[in-house]
């Protein structure tokens, strides 16, 4: 998977690594073994160089406002992507030449949405697991 997923960002040098690949990838879990990998891209126009290749799907999605599209790629190799196309400027750090959320800025995503959308029992676990991390 590491192979496919540096490939893909140096298609898309301003694609974020999100959830528990980044968290994997910065030590935070000892293993990863789902096909899908969270990103963060700035717009949909990012993802061009993913059009040649694989299945894009868009779907409608309320998560939050400065998520403004979601999607989801099949590719080739039979991996995902999870894509959430957000225009705010967040931090990341470079681990194994890619680009991950770290930590806090997961923790001020997940409470963002609470403080916009409300809070439900996901959001909240989600929130303790990502608290317990630092």
């Amino acid at each position: 998977m590491i192979d496919w997923i540096k490939s893909i960002q140096q298609l898309i040098p301003e694609m974020v690594i999100l959830g528990g690949y980044a968290r994997y990838k910065m030590g935070y879990e000892s293993t990863y073994d789902k096909t899908w990998i969270d990103v963060k891209v700035p717009s949909k126009h990012s993802l061009e160089p993913l059009k040649s290749s694989g299945r894009l799907s868009w779907f409608q999605s309320d998560f939050q406002s400065s998520v403004t599209h979601r999607a989801v790629w099949k590719s080739p190799q039979g991996y995902y992507l999870d894509i959430f196309v957000d225009n705010k400027d967040r931090e990341y750090v470079i681990v194994d030449d890619l680009k991950c959320q770290p930590i806090h800025e997961a923790i001020s995503f997940v409470e963002e949405y609470i403080q916009e959308m409300g809070t439900n029992p996901y959001m909240e676990s989600k929130l303790t697991k990502l608290r317990n991390y630092i």
